[in-house]
């Protein structure tokens, strides 16, 4: 069965999370993580 519609309000912050495989880690240096970040923010 597929998942339903997200539900999207303007100006509503989501909860994002990035993990890698088996939770490992995904991000290694700040400067990567601050890209991501940003370019979540756009």
């Amino acid at each position: 069965m597929s998942r339903l519609p997200r539900l999207v309000i303007p100006g509503h912050p989501h909860h994002v999370t990035q993990r890698g495989n088996r939770r490992a880690q995904t991000f290694f240096e700040d400067g990567d993580y601050l890209l991501y970040r940003d370019l979540l923010a756009e």
